[in-house]
């Protein structure tokens, strides 16, 4: 993001080569900057002047159950815990923080396989048990079921975690709409 206003270049303006000189310090001026070679060209980015530290671990009072219910304004359930530093307050180093980033990514999959599940068991509650829609929709909801199940199953058994039953994503369901319907009749 530029730090000043620069105005188009013009091949005829004799400023031109001060505005292709501000254009290019995109980091500002007093920013300590360097430049990298990407597949886009050369960036400029600012250097930072101190090492990034690896932030503290989440303690917790109880062991970690998957289908655990976090959130306040929008509750949803955890299939897996946040990713746990291995060395708090040491460096981070390029190899933890993209262990980091994967596992955190594997984290919101995970997390919104079981989320998607759950769902499935609110809509057959709130019709009836009855599947609204044509075949094809169906068959479909069917399909993105399976295939949530099956991902959720195989992250949570390489974790060392207990995949949980149809009967119990049923259970969470029906005691997320309680809750929903609690937080209605509070406010009304």
């Amino acid at each position: 993001m530029p730090t000043k206003y620069v105005k188009p270049l013009s091949l005829d303006d004799e400023t031109a080569a001060e505005d292709v000189a501000a254009a290019e310090n995109l980091v500002g001026e007093t920013e300590p900057a360097e430049s990298v070679e990407t597949i886009f060209g050369v960036v400029r980015r600012p250097v930072t002047p101190e090492p990034r530290v690896q932030p503290e671990n989440e303690t917790r009072t109880r062991p970690f159950q998957v289908g655990e219910l976090h959130g306040t304004v929008l509750p949803e359930r955890w299939a897996l815990l946040p990713f746990e530093y291995p060395e708090p307050g040491a460096p981070l180093t390029a190899e933890i923080a993209e262990a980091a980033l994967h596992y955190s990514t594997l984290r919101g999959r995970a997390n919104q396989a079981l989320n998607d599940l759950t769902m499935f068991h609110k809509l057959l509650v709130w019709n009836g048990g009855i599947e609204i829609g044509n075949d094809i929709a169906v068959a479909e909801r069917e399909r993105i079921r399976r295939e949530n199940r099956s991902f959720l199953e195989g992250v949570l058994k390489s974790h060392g975690f207990d995949v949980p039953t149809d009967e119990q994503i049923s259970a969470w369901a029906e005691e997320d709409l309680k809750h929903v319907a609690n937080k209605q009749s509070d406010r009304g």
